[in-house]
């Protein structure tokens, strides 16, 4: 029977230590701030290993370089010199144009406490234990700091990130043995002055901050904002009035039987051409812009909506 037992709770540690590997892809930077979705980077999506436990939690020192609200804590207490904690990323690190990892940390372990950072292949273990790992030692104690690892000669081929802090020593749960960690952020320059971004001020993701450009920047389509919706849509068909057949009658499907540039919901006259309509007797009451403001001079570079005694509204952009 002791026999039986010992391989049951055997197997059950098996099951345990396989499901304690199944992780959650994240992508960097991570910050553990709540995203416009209430999506948060909480504990859930770290793996803890051999003494180390992490959590996520409101900044209790929210001073100097990071007055953030939520940040990471590791606290290591037993296990081995490797205590800490790992989390999955959504695809492999690529460090060719940004080589750098930079990640904020305070604790009040004695300076020069030695911080690792160990990136790995998820299937580590079966695979032989592949990884690149970097050491930094810490500069001050009781305050943040920002520390930067260089990977510039890690292949990208790992998309683990596993955190070891206080390296080489037990961890015994005391405050020495508890560091928060915060802005975790692939970079291209070493130096912290330097902020990568998107410095184009026109682009839909312009960085007021950054001080080099990341090649990170994209653009509205024309006609449409940042978030795709149009500028000027009079109708709200979801058709800007650029390229919008009715101006001011919402028809999103855009039909036109007789391709006069009017569509049928619109087109008050349907059947007869541009041509025929210059040519009719109805005379011009008023013009109007896309923001249906009254014009009284059409100048080229125009686009013009003409109201005609009629009832009909012809849009007219003048070269």
């Amino acid at each position: 029977m002791k026999k039986f037992f010992s391989v049951l709770l055997f197997g059950s540690l098996l099951l345990v230590s396989k499901q304690v590997y199944a992780q959650l892809d994240v992508g960097l930077p991570i910050d553990f701030e709540m995203s416009d979705n209430l999506l948060q980077i909480d504990s859930s999506y770290f793996v803890d290993f051999n003494g180390g436990t992490v959590s996520v939690l409101e900044n209790p020192y929210q001073i100097n370089i990071n007055t953030s609200k939520y940040v990471g804590k590791i606290v290591r207490d037993g296990g081995d010199v490797w205590a800490g904690s790992k989390i999955q990323l959504d695809e492999n690190l690529v460090f060719n144009e940004y080589p750098f990892i930079s990640m904020k940390v305070f604790t009040d372990a004695p300076i020069g406490t030695l911080i690792r950072l160990k990136i790995e292949d998820p299937l580590y273990i079966d695979l032989g234990d592949p990884s690149f790992e970097v050491d930094v030692w810490t500069t001050t104690t009781g305050d943040w700091e920002t520390l930067v690892f260089d990977f510039s000669d890690s292949p990208p081929t790992y998309n683990n990130i596993a955190f070891m802090f206080d390296y080489t020593n037990i961890g015994d749960g005391t405050i020495q043995s508890t560091f928060y960690f915060d802005d975790i952020v692939q970079t291209a320059s070493a130096d912290q002055e330097v902020i990568s971004g998107c410095t184009y001020i026109i682009a839909c993701n312009y960085n007021p901050d950054a001080t080099l450009d990341d090649g990170s920047c994209f653009f509205s389509e024309l006609y449409y904002d940042c978030n795709g919706f149009c500028i000027n849509d009079a109708d709200n068909d979801d058709i800007c009035d650029e390229i919008d057949n009715c101006i001011l009658v919402s028809n999103f499907e855009q039909i036109d039987s007789d391709n006069d540039g009017e569509g049928d919901l619109c087109d008050y006259d349907d059947g007869l051409g541009l041509t025929n309509l210059e040519e009719s007797s109805c005379t011009v009451i008023k013009m109007i812009d896309v923001l249906g403001r009254e014009v009284k001079v059409h100048t080229d570079g125009m686009l013009l909506f003409y109201i005609y005694s009629d009832g009909r509204i012809e849009k007219v952009f003048k070269k």
